[in-house]
């Protein structure tokens, strides 16, 4: 049996998308701030203090930079673009890919309000 286990290709190429992901706390819900357990005041309202789980950290993508926490995804920007083809890897799939996101993303925010301005 060979003691080193040869990387296969496609994780050799894809080696990239392995610090992807956005982090997402629950505790504060990526605010880094939750409720403080002290006397509310006239000057502080509604006393905060840091999320002892995140600490206030930033959430961002190591790869990519994107901070919008979508479930079921490490990263949906990097998702996305492991998912495109080699030889579709440039600038002008990336600006079409963008814009088309927009797009979807506009045509579904308007969809889910018609939906409850009818309900």
């Amino acid at each position: 049996m060979n003691a080193h286990t040869p990387i296969a290709p496609t994780e050799r190429v894809n080696a990239w998308h392995n610090k992807s992901g956005v982090g997402h706390c629950s505790t504060c819900n990526d605010t880094g701030k939750v409720h403080a357990f002290r006397r509310a005041t006239v000057n502080d309202p509604y006393p905060e203090a840091d999320c002892d789980e995140c600490f206030g950290m930033d959430h961002a993508c190591e790869v990519c930079g994107n901070t919008i926490h979508i479930p079921g995804y490490d990263c949906l920007a990097c998702d996305m673009a492991i998912e495109v083809p080699a030889e579709l890897l440039d600038a002008d799939t990336a600006a079409e890919l963008a814009r088309a996101l927009v797009c979807a993303i506009n045509a579904a925010a308007r969809h889910r309000a018609s939906v409850r301005k009818a309900a």
